[in-house]
């Protein structure tokens, strides 16, 4: 232990490559742990995770390069006749890209920055609007900065709060002035307390005139030393207290509102959301006075969909409303930190074009400017250091003798300076001079100029440098100091820069399925149906999680599973008539990777016990097709191979261990371990694998709300678990010279133990609070062994409980002298010895305790473990006939008993067990006189359990085990069963194994240190771990905002350690220093993981991202492409100026800012209450009759360029304005009467519950009253929210929302109480259906219905659908009956009514906990789509290509309709009641409901409504595509499925390409047509970008389905989770697209010679012998790093229908990154061809190494057939070393038929340096070279 902790003082720098080797260690061990599979399968499995089928990519490093530099910072301000004091802001010279960004804004002129983060973008535009502010000293504000994020606009105030300190102190003038104006700014300085700040001198480095505070310096990161105070004038500012004699004071910052509207700031600093406000508000119209000149769109990349258009429409507003003030053109600055490139002039012109359109202004590529990189030229000689054999670690604080012996490491002999400066700074500026003569750091910098894995670093310094022994540990370390170090370009700045900034990248993957071949046992790792080797049949690989027996799931064709299959009984063999022969092919379209498929059968090759076969079925199955036969002569398959199996239906205990799971669940699954389980386990390792807790903080991004709910839950408690377990092993450990520690002892000891980890001791904390109770409750389940019956510290062999009573010599003295009645009669029955009995005795009390059989446990609780007594039941003549537990269930706040017999089972097979006793009458009377002996004992005490009922009495009560005759110690020798797996400390006996279901009779003995030694994760984690504490957070939009201010504080002090957030802390917010960030699957774009990983690495430089990919369509994308994700190229936002919606609530707004500047003395009320009971709707037509035609010309002025908003959309719009007014204000009235009249009834009930004496009815009702009367006090303008008129009128969708949706949803708790912020209609019905289970706030909640009570908006609406059940076409067909179905014309009686629901409040129940042990049945909502309404009565554009035609549909309205939940089977809705929205739980949803319920916001009184069919429906307006096909193009195949496939293909690569979130774009099929549409309120462009790239998308499209190695499809091509029920229907099959797949590839190859020809090598060409003709043939010089000779070679494999032939002298298995996009091998690509059923050879020489047999196998496992030549053909070739070739169909003649010769091995060769490539199509090419293969394949044929 002390050894540890001295090596982590020594390496206290951070090490994410030693993070990452521990944390693949632990996530393999922890996969295989899970999945214990054995014997030849488990080391081929294993063997595949570690190569080829890794679940983890990387790790891949990068690291930071200078920008170039530009000119000196005071000669360029001189020449622009810039402020001189400005110099002292900066370091001595401009990065390039500032200087060109300067002149030009001060040149007048609009600019784009974009350049990468730390590269000084914002003092790009904040030096000239400073120099402004200062010659323009008169008041007004000049500039405002816009920001998408408050956190962002105050990072930005702490930054201009220091420069505008330095600069007022130096410049003598009138300060420059700034306010950061926000929700959060207060009216006035008494208004409330004024937020602190940083203080403007700390972190001051070398600042001219100024010394750093260094009191400030030290405090935490981002925490505010500022504090406010009062001058003698009255003038609130902020104070600094720690500097003397004169504090610093903050004079130049306006804190409040009032303070703003009286000094007008020369800067603000806003949000958008404010600055719509700002427009409207009265008071503030002085602001934009003719003095603003400046506009600032920060973070540009981050507007994107919906919100860009929301900005682009503000933006002209306030273009608009300074052109009214008499101001002139403003200048408008964008900055992006993420829209990078290296040279790019098309770039800067798109930039230039989508700047146009987002600021409504012309810009030019001449105003767009990026940072460029500047390459690094050493000077001097190498400077080469020997790897030190010890790690010296970094400190450069320490004396000068550690710093020397520092500089020793990195130095050759001689080179260290003697010089050494005391200044900490001045030795990092020297640190950097050394490090830049250092040749490992000059190596590593040149080559990573792209991020690069460090396996390849390592074979790249080993094949160039193979004498120099760095290995990874030396890598990280010369990284690390070359983060420490300074630039010494940069010793004489004021700020000084460090050397390098470092990466390290890791991104795994959970483990997604298993497939196995039954004739060979080859391994797959994407579904597929035959094995490409030995064309043998594929199934899923299953396994008991328990014992790890093998099992195969096969899916069928539904009709025959019902027919032959599908029985009410799980007995299958009573449901059969034996005389019935069948035969069941399998099905061809697999669900499994959704796990939904219900008609799918369990295989065991295995022999079953005979007493186990009564739930299985003898059939036989064919190994070759998969075809299952029972009693069936009948050849199924020209290669019949027919073999004997069992059948399961289900399994619901393993038939070779008998484990049983919960109910939902089984002990046997496929190798798939959901991502919800996978990923937290992940991170918690990630957590623990730090050795110094400085660097354990963590923030994990997700893009989903429940995900970081789940996340944060079940890390929590996943940890606690493993913490609390570590504990007791050591614990008891530590206690070893005592022998044994008492069951008390222990848990006092491992309680306090878990508080000295800091964790807080609070119920009422949800973020770091432990209930003490619920803690102890846990540590006693965990010592108990009833928390985790199968991974728990007793069970994996590493302690064992003593009883001392039986224990004693006292007891084996008793037993010999026949001294106890009890024991004396056991003796009788058995014959036993001693220790025989005392092991059967505790063998008993281990049961009991097992159980949950102890006294502590005696109190329900309501997230622990049951609590169970047991109780001997006698005969009428008082004989024991059986023994059962009581267990105390609670529900519906009583307590109920609950007898189960199982536990009488057990004990007398416990006796068989160990006695041989078989008479079941002596097995009785022994377990009697055990179970009466613990009585006499003192081990067993009788107790009463459960909950108190109301009235005050225990439902169950029996014997439990007293905790305190229990104690634990180490085992001396463990027992493991080679059945089951099971170990057992007891000995006694001959049986082998004791565990109840197992009947086997094989063991080995396993001492202490074979068990410390086996590969479990959950040993290691037991055992090696140090205990560390581990505190979760949720931080995202649906949490209120003290919730999560209190949370960030938090963090940044380090009393949380994970943050689990949502993209809400991605932009630029101060969360403090932190190494580590965390992904929980991929971000929508690079541009998004740009940003979350530079959260971490700001202090240190260096960090590690650590990301988790799902199933999900993007997810996959990178899990095959993780250097897109992490370098990729940015694609800039989409601006759509087409979304009428999002453009008519700015003309709304627009219309009331035009009557406030129009009309002075135009006065509204702000309250909405004011506004109504003052009837302003007719205030506000006159003034809009009398302003008509000027607010008509503004209307024009500020939106002119947006075309269809032509004059009469205009007039229409100011004709319906005021009566959208008037109805959102009615509305808004009816619901406040609505909640005062139900407040009145429920405050009459409460007094009626407090007469009767009813004080829990009474609480209740006033808990609903106080909820009530908050939403009413919200509504008034007691307290901000719907009060306020303008942000009421944004809320529901008349005024600009800056969100996607207009229609809102509440989600509250059964009191009234929001439970969360209001959530997107289109997302509540999906995520909230009725029955669904949702995670918030760490905890599962049940949607239980609606709160009809308190709502007003109307919900009832009627749709028809043409029924596909009737024989109807499935399309909508109106919202009233129609003739006939309008697109089928089929007859009105396969027409379906549905009654549907539109609701606008969910209420919602908690459950419990999230946690690890949750056993929950899957279900999602079932989602329809129907085109509505096209508003657009002809396309808008159309566009063909090759195999379809595209039409623009315009504006159109969708109508979505979630009828069922997944686990509802074929019932159609949902059963409501339409009184008071209760909706029916549990296994009825669905069903009719006839019983009588209470009513749902009400739940004493009964309800008196009946219970309705209804269905949930949202009505939305977007932008739609039609996508009409080519006829014929789908073959035979069914168009309706074609498309489907097609759809979910289409939509998953375009959602990649545009950056859109999965589910965003989605489609429907219409008449043989497919329909693609925004899946967003109101749309925002996504379809008109799939319009305008399609050709890039198609062909992303075939690439992604071709390069699969799946045969229907899988998550890694087609599939999505949010269009899963097309997998789980069998809509999804991939078969049918790949021959349109491979005609868009071969369409984009080249058909005709290519430029630059080449003269023929005739050593090349004539080697290959006669008969080869010269023709039209496409030969290309191919030049270093040339990517396209290989893409085509790629594609060309890709596209063949037949053969593929290859000749090269080697073929590798390193991934090639294509010049589009990907990365594959040349090895994969031929694999793949074998795996679709094509015949694919290759010769290649005799392998030279391991490596490259190790290709060899897997090309012949993968179905190649491989040919090794030794010697020269007869031909004349000298093997094949001069030319290689490839053949694709030559035998064919077909379009896919080509030659291609090469000089480049099938390699990386191909893209790195290729002499020459031929590709030739012509008939005699190809013929010539199929003879000279064939040659060649003869002459190296063995034994020619």
């Amino acid at each position: 232990m002390t050894t540890q902790n001295t090596e982590t003082k020594k390496s206290a720098y951070f090490q994410p490559l030693e993070v990452v080797k521990s944390v693949k260690d632990d996530y393999l061990r922890y996969l295989l742990t899970t999945f214990p599979v054995s014997g030849v399968l488990g080391e081929n499995l294993s063997d595949r995770l570690l190569n080829d089928a890794s679940p983890w990519e990387g790790p891949f490093i990068t690291i930071s390069h200078a920008y170039k530099h530009g000119g000196e910072v005071r000669k360029i301000l001189q020449e622009l006749q810039m402020s001189e004091q400005l110099a002292a802001l900066m370091p001595s010279r401009f990065y390039k890209h500032q200087e060109q960004a300067i002149r030009n804004i001060v040149s007048g002129r609009n600019t784009i920055i974009t350049t990468g983060t730390g590269s000084g973008k914002t003092e790009g535009f904040l030096l000239p609007i400073l120099d402004y502010c200062l010659k323009h000293p008169e008041k007004g504000v000049k500039a405002i900065l816009l920001y998408p994020m408050n956190s962002l606009a105050e990072d930005q105030a702490d930054r201009l709060r220091k420069y505008l300190y330095i600069l007022n102190q130096k410049s003598g003038k009138r300060p420059v002035t700034f306010a950061r104006y926000t929700g959060s700014t207060p009216n006035a300085w008494n208004d409330r307390k004024i937020a602190g700040a940083r203080c403007p001198l700390s972190d001051m480095v070398n600042t001219e005139g100024f010394r750093r505070c260094h009191v400030c310096t030290g405090q935490i990161a981002g925490e505010a030393t500022l504090q406010p105070a009062m001058l003698p004038n009255n003038k609130g500012v902020l104070i600094c207290p720690h500097e003397s004699p004169q504090p610093v004071t903050v004079d130049y910052e306006c804190l409040s509102r009032e303070d703003i509207r009286n000094s007008f700031p020369d800067i603000i600093i806003t949000n958008y959301k404010m600055l719509e406000l700002m427009l409207l508000r009265q008071e503030d119209r002085k602001l934009f006075s003719p003095h603003l000149k400046f506009i600032v769109a920060d973070e540009l990349h981050s507007y994107l969909g919906a919100q860009g258009t929301e900005l682009a429409c503000l933006l002209r507003r306030l273009v608009s409303r300074i052109r009214v003030e008499g101001g002139n053109e403003p200048i408008f600055v964008g900055a992006s930190a993420t829209i990078v490139a290296d040279t790019a002039v098309n770039l800067n012109r798109q930039v230039a074009e989508y700047a146009t359109g987002f600021f409504g202004a012309p810009l030019t590529e001449n105003d767009v400017f990026t940072g460029e990189v500047e390459e690094r030229e050493f000077e001097g000689e190498d400077w080469i250091h020997k790897a030190a054999a010890e790690d010296p670690g970094i400190v450069l604080e320490g004396s000068r003798e550690d710093f020397i012996k520092l500089l020793a490491s990195i130095c050759p002999e001689g080179k260290v300076p003697s010089d050494i400066p005391e200044d900490i700074e001045d030795r990092k500026v020297l640190l950097g001079k050394i490090m830049l003569h250092n040749f490992l750091f000059r190596f590593l910098s040149s080559r990573l100029r792209r991020p690069k894995s460090l396996k390849e670093i390592e074979d790249e310094l080993k094949e160039n440098h193979p004498d120099k022994n760095y290995n990874s540990t030396e890598i990280l370390r010369v990284l690390t100091l070359a983060t420490k170090a300074y630039d010494p370009a940069t010793e004489k700045a004021a700020i000084r820069m460090p050397l390098a900034r470092c990466q390290v990248h890791f991104v795994a993957r959970t483990l997604d399925g298993v497939y196995k071949c039954t004739c060979c046992h080859t391994l797959f790792f994407s579904p597929r149906l035959t094995c490409p080797s030995c064309h043998g049949s594929v199934e899923a690989l299953g396994v008991c999680r328990s014992c790890g027996a093998e099992f195969l799931r096969v899916d069928l064709p539904e009709e025959d599973y019902r027919r032959f299959i599908e029985r009410e009984t799980e007995d299958i063999d009573e449901a059969l008539d034996d005389t019935t022969p069948w035969s069941i092919k399998r099905s061809e379209v697999q669900r499994e990777p959704y796990g939904f498929s219900d008609t799918a059968v369990w295989i065991s090759e295995g022999e079953i016990p005979s007493d186990r076969v009564d739930k299985a079925m003898r059939v036989q199955r064919c190994t070759s097709c998969g075809t299952l036969k029972y009693n069936n002569k009948a050849r199924c398959c020209p290669q019949e191979n027919l073999k004997d199996v069992w059948l399961f239906r289900k399994i619901s205990s393993c038939p070779f261990c008998l484990d049983q799971r919960g109910p939902f669940s089984s002990p046997v699954s496929t190798l798939y371990l959901s991502p919800r389980t996978a990923a937290p386990t992940m991170f918690a390792l990630t957590h623990t694998a730090i050795k110094d807790s400085e660097h354990r903080k963590q923030l994990i991004f997700s893009d989903s709300r429940q995900e970081t709910a789940r996340l944060a839950g079940f890390m929590d408690d996943l940890h606690l678990g493993i913490l609390i377990r570590n504990l007791i092993y050591k614990t008891i450990k530590d206690n070893a010279a005592r022998e044994h520690i008492s069951f008390l002892d222990a848990a006092k000891t491992i309680l306090e133990k878990v508080f000295g980890l800091n964790y807080k001791d609070d119920e009422e904390d949800e973020v770091f609070g432990i209930y003490r109770p619920e803690l102890e409750r846990q540590i006693n389940e965990e010592l108990a062994g009833c928390f985790n019956k199968r991974y728990g510290v007793e069970k994996v062999g590493l302690i064992k409980a003593f009883y001392p009573v039986i224990d004693s010599q006292t007891f084996a003295t008793d037993y010999q002298n026949d001294r106890n009645g009890m024991l004396k009669r056991v003796k009788e029955l058995t014959k036993a010895d001693a220790a025989t009995v005392r092991d059967a005795l505790a063998m008993m009390l281990d049961h009991m305790r097992h159980e949950g059989g102890m006294r502590c446990l005696r109190d329900f609780k309501k997230y622990g473990t049951r609590p169970a007594a047991f109780v001997e039941q006698l005969s009428s003549k008082g004989r024991p006939t059986q023994y059962y537990s009581v267990t105390g269930i609670q529900r519906k706040q009583r307590t109920t008993g609950r007898r189960s017999f199982y536990n009488h089972t057990v004990f007398t097979k416990f006796i068989e067990k160990t006695f041989d006793v078989t008479d079941g009458t002596r097995q009785n009377e022994i377990v009697s006189c055990l179970f009466r002996y613990l009585q006499q004992a003192g081990l067993l005490t009788h107790e009463q359990i459960g909950q108190r009922s109301q009235g005050g009495r225990y439902r169950g009560e029996g014997y439990m085990v007293d905790e305190s005759k229990v104690s634990f110690g180490s085992p001396d020798v463990v027992s493991e069963c080679q059945r089951c797996g099971e170990k057992s400390s007891r000995t006694a006996g001959q049986v082998a194994c004791f565990t109840y279901r197992c009947d086997g009779h094989e063991s080995r003995q396993l001492s202490t240190d074979e068990i410390l030694r086996a590969d479990d994760i959950y040993i290691k984690r037991y055992t090696q771990e140090i205990p560390v504490r581990l505190i979760t957070a949720e931080d995202h939009g649906g949490i209120e905002d003290v919730r999560r201010k209190k949370i960030e504080t938090a963090f940044k002090q380090g009393q949380v350690d994970v943050i689990c957030c949502t993209p809400t802390l991605e932009l630029g917010v101060d969360i403090g220093d932190l190494s580590i960030v965390g992904l929980y699957r991929a971000p929508p774009s690079p541009a998004n993981y740009i940003q979350r990983v530079g959260r971490a690495g700001r202090r240190e430089r260096i960090s590690l991202a650590m990301t988790f990919l799902a199933q999900n369509p993007i997810d996959q994308y990178y899990r095959k492409n993780p250097l897109q994700m992490i370098s990729g190229n940015v694609r800039l936002p989409y601006v759509n100026l087409e979304n009428d919606t999002i453009i008519n609530r700015h003309v709304r707004s627009l219309i009331f800012e035009a009557l406030t500047v129009l009309d002075a003395g135009f006065q509204i009320q702000k309250r909405v209450l004011d506004f109504k009971n003052n009837n302003q709707v007719d205030y506000l037509r006159t003034a809009l009759t009398a302003k008509r035609k000027q607010v008509t010309d503004a209307i024009v002025s500020t939106f002119r360029g947006i075309p269809w908003l032509a004059s009469w959309k205009t007039e229409k719009l100011l004709n319906e304005f005021p009566d959208e007014v008037d109805a959102a204000i009615s509305r808004w009235g009816a619901r406040r009467e609505l909640l005062m009249k139900t407040s009145t009834e429920y405050f009459q009930k409460m007094t009626e519950a407090n007469t009767a004496g009813k004080a829990d009815e009474a609480s209740e009702y006033m808990r609903r009253v106080s909820e009530i009367q908050k939403q009413l006090g919200e509504m008034q303008g007691e307290d901000r929210g719907e009060s306020d008129l303008y942000s009421y009128l944004s809320g529901v969708g008349v005024l600009p929302t800056y969100t996607f949706p207009a229609k809102l949803v509440r989600i509250q708790n059964k009191w009234g109480r929001d439970l969360a912020n209001d959530r997107p209609a289109c997302v509540a019905i999906t995520e909230f259906a009725p029955g669904l289970s949702v995670d918030m706030l760490k905890s599962k909640y049940i949607v239980r219905g609606f709160d009809i009570a308190t709502s007003t908006e109307p919900t009832g609406r009627t749709f028809y659908i043409c029924d596909a059940g009737k024989g109807g076409c499935g399309r909508f067909a109106g919202d009233s009956m129609p003739g006939v179905c309008p697109v089928c014309k089929g007859p009105r009686q396969r027409i379906s009514e549905v009654k549907a629901w539109n609701p606008s409040s969910l209420v919602l129940d908690k459950q419990e906990r999230i946690s690890v042990r949750g056993d929950e049945e899957y279900k999602v909502a079932e989602t329809e789509y129907f085109l509505f309404h096209n508003e657009s009565q002809t396309a808008q554009r159309e566009e063909n290509i090759s195999w379809a035609a595209l039409r623009d549909k315009g504006a159109s309205q969708v109508l979505l309709l979630v009828r069922r939940t997944s686990n509802m089977s074929d019932r159609i809705g949902f059963d409501v009641c339409p009184e008071c929205g209760w909706c029916l739980q549990g296994e009825s949803v669905g069903r009719q409901a006839t019983a009588t319920h209470n009513r749902l916001m009400d739940r004493r009184t009964p309800c008196t409504g009946r219970v309705e069919k209804r269905s949930l429906w949202h009505l939305f307006r977007t932008n739609a595509l039609e996508l009409i096909p080519s006829p014929g193009i789908a073959g035979t195949a069914d168009i309706r499925q074609w498309l489907i496939t097609l759809k979910n293909a289409l939509c998953r690569t375009a959602e990649i390409m545009i950056n859109a979130a999965e589910g965003e774009l989605d489609g429907f099929v219409s008449n043989n047509s497919l329909v693609i549409f925004d899946n967003v309120d109101g749309g925002v462009g996504y379809t008109r970008q799939v319009l305008n790239r399609i050709g890039e998308i198609e062909r992303e499209m075939a690439l992604t389905v071709l390069s699969c190695d799946c045969e229907t499809g899988c998550p890694k091509c087609i599939f999505s989770s949010r269009r899963k029920m097309d997998v789980i229907r069998g809509d999804v099959n991939k078969k049918l697209i790949i021959p349109l797949c491979q005609s868009i590839i071969r369409a984009s190859m080249p058909s005709r010679p290519l430029p630059s020809p080449v003269q023929k090598k005739e050593s090349a060409f004539e080697a290959l012998g006669a008969g080869i003709v010269q023709g039209n043939v496409s030969c290309w010089v191919s030049r270093v790093n040339d990517k396209r000779p290989g893409t085509w070679l790629r594609d060309l494999i890709l596209t063949a229908r037949e053969e593929v032939c290859v000749s090269s002298l080697y073929i590798t298995d390193d991934k090639l990154e294509w010049e589009d996009s990907g990365r594959s091998s040349f090895a994969e690509l031929l694999i793949l061809a074998a795996s679709r059923g094509l015949k694919v050879r290759a010769i290649v020489r005799p392998p030279a190494s391991e490596k490259h047999r190790r290709i060899l196998k897997r090309l012949r496992d993968g179905g190649v057939t491989i040919q090794v030549f030794s010697k020269p053909s007869e031909s004349g070739m000298t093997a094949i070393a001069h030319c290689k070739l490839v053949v694709v169909d030559g035998n064919m003649q077909s379009e896919t038929s080509a030659g291609v010769t090469l000089s480049a091995n099938l390699s990386a060769e191909v893209q790195k340096n290729v002499d020459f490539f031929c590709l030739g199509r012509e008939k005699a090419w190809i013929s010539g070279l199929q003879k000279a293969f064939e040659k060649i394949w003869e002459d190296t044929r063995p034994g020619s």
